[in-house]
């Protein structure tokens, strides 16, 4: 009998650092593209909530276990922990795709993909609105597309399944109907942190500074000046996270606040890999789509303190250029 994907996967744990590449290879069945894959998604290491206990004895009694169950789940998305190796590392935050939507610029977001699934050392990061999924008045633009619904599952199927995902925001088209949530979550599978904000507390081995960064579709606040105001303002009377990053609004934009703590919040939206929009002509609004994803660099071996630690490139290939000399550089 054939074994599956998850079983194959857990195999090829089991002989990392027992046997060499062809071994492995030729033992599992396995293309020399998948064999790389798997050693990146190997490397990422992140807890999982806490499960919910099973106690029904009695109803007061189960009552009380589930209200800790509430109480500890509603705090995991606050502070994710995540280990990842002491190298220099890239986290790709991408943009709206709208996969489904006819003005979506597909080839530039296979570009961006085949960076998160070739390179070594780059982790994705979507945030959120991956389909369309009209709703209320809306629904009239499907009359308009020549992409149905259930192709739209199946672009995400194609696009999502084959990608080492970090982590991945919930935008509010996600959540219309009966949202794309759980289709989702059975594609990317179940180790991948799946929820409306995220932070990630990231862990480099042996490494004394942890990196911290903060995900949603949206923060509060809007400013006609400032595309990042909501996530300075974040910074500022909240968490001034390390990283601040957000989709939503098809714009873009990137503010450094200085913090009290002597090191930088980096605040950044990126736009969408939706760039023809009829309703943007419409309202006139200006076009601020000027980058629908941003390569963050992470030199873990510098302290935080240190400006030099993270780099933001809004050109996808010359971050990989520049990740590549870190790497390759180590030590020296």
């Amino acid at each position: 009998m054939t074994k599956n994907y998850k079983a194959l996967f857990e195999e090829f744990k089991g002989l990392v650092g027992k046997a060499d590449k062809s071994e492995i290879i030729s033992q599992l069945g396995i293309s020399e593209r998948t064999y790389y894959y798997w050693r990146k998604k190997a490397n990422i290491k992140v807890e999982e909530a806490p499960e919910k206990p099973r106690n029904i004895s009695k109803l007061i009694n189960y009552h009380k276990e589930n209200f800790k169950y509430k109480e500890q789940s509603s705090r995991y998305y606050d502070n994710i922990p995540v280990t990842l190796p002491d190298e220099p590392c890239g986290f790709l935050l991408m943009g709206d795709p709208h996969i489904d939507n006819e003005g979506t610029d597909l080839e530039h977001f296979e570009r961006d993909l085949k960076v998160a699934k070739e390179v070594d050392g780059v982790y994705a990061i979507g945030l959120g609105d991956y389909v369309d999924n009209w709703v209320g008045y809306l629904m009239k633009l499907y009359a308009k597309s020549s992409i149905t619904e259930q192709e739209a599952y199946d672009l995400l199927d194609y696009y999502f399944s084959d990608v080492a995902w970090l982590a991945l925001v919930v935008g509010n088209h996600d959540l219309f109907n009966n949202g794309v949530i759980h289709f989702l979550k059975k594609v990317v599978g179940q180790d991948v942190p799946l929820n409306e904000f995220i932070r990630l507390n990231i862990k480099f081995d042996g490494v004394p500074d942890n990196l911290t960064i903060h995900l949603r579709h949206q923060f509060k606040g809007k400013s006609q000046y400032n595309p990042a105001f909501p996530l300075v303002k974040q910074a500022i009377f909240n968490i001034p996270d390390d990283i601040i990053a957000q989709g939503h609004t098809h714009q873009s934009g990137y503010t450094v606040w200085a913090n009290p703590y002597n090191y930088l919040s980096h605040c950044i939206v990126v736009g969408s890999y939706k760039k023809v929009d009829s309703f943007g002509k419409q309202v006139s609004l200006l076009n601020q789509n000027h980058f629908p994803s941003a390569l963050v660099i992470v030199n873990p071996d510098l302290s935080r303190e240190n400006h030099d630690r993270i780099k933001i490139f809004f050109d996808v290939e010359q971050g990989v250029d520049y990740l590549k000399f870190l790497r390759e550089n180590k030590g020296n």
